[in-house]
């Protein structure tokens, strides 16, 4: 078996029946500080999640090369709320737009649209605990514009939840006031909200260095 790390043959024995499980824990001692696998390869074909999640359990085949790539905590983190502090940004215009197909009664596509906006929250709320995890720092804890962020979370679970009822109840005028009155603005805050996150990461890790 072959296994390289970065683009680096790994100078290790692998057992022939090593479950790519055990190959991970192998190579890992030889990750340098600060960084973890982000990318899993075998046989030229990278594995997407749900394949790696399958895959974990079971015997590498003993004539296959496994290619792993790694990547610096920090930079991932600082990267991932970037990422979603832009989707927020464009997330506040799409909601206005939903505001204007409720107005107009389409409503079938203004509530197709509302659960992607949904979505995008759902992943902006995921992200600070992810990232928070992933750099063993409580980013809950942190401060913005005089609150915490566990604080404005409480905040974007209530909206949402008020999102939720007024789509379960079939209120489009309730429904409408949020996407058109609410939600860009708290759209706006979370897009500097994480873009802030993400700032104090980045100094705190090149403070370190």
């Amino acid at each position: 078996m072959i296994v390289t790390l970065d683009g680096e043959r790994v100078n290790r024995t692998f057992a022939p029946d090593a479950t790519l499980q055990g190959v991970l824990d192998q190579v890992r001692p030889d990750l340098r500080a600060g960084r973890l696998f982000v990318a899993v390869a075998i046989d030229g074909r990278e594995c997407t999640q749900p394949q790696l999640e399958e895959l974990l359990s079971k015997p590498v085949e003993a004539d296959s090369q496994v290619d792993l790539e790694s990547g610096d905590r920090v930079g991932l983190a600082v990267t991932a709320l970037r990422c979603v502090s832009d989707e927020l940004g464009e997330a506040g215009q799409r909601q206005e737009q939903v505001a204007g197909l409720l107005h107009a009664g389409q409503v079938a596509e203004a509530i197709r649209r509302v659960g992607e906006v949904v979505q995008t929250w759902q992943t902006a709320r995921d992200v600070v605990v992810q990232c928070g995890g992933l750099i063993e720092r409580d980013l809950t804890a942190e401060q913005f514009q005089g609150r915490s962020v566990d604080e404005w979370l409480l905040e974007l679970i209530e909206r949402l939840r008020e999102l939720r009822d007024a789509l379960d109840a079939r209120d489009m005028v309730i429904l409408g006031d949020l996407m058109q009155y609410e939600m860009p603005g708290l759209c706006s805050t979370w897009h500097d909200l994480l873009n802030s996150l993400a700032d104090d990461i980045a100094e705190a890790a090149a403070g370190e260095v």
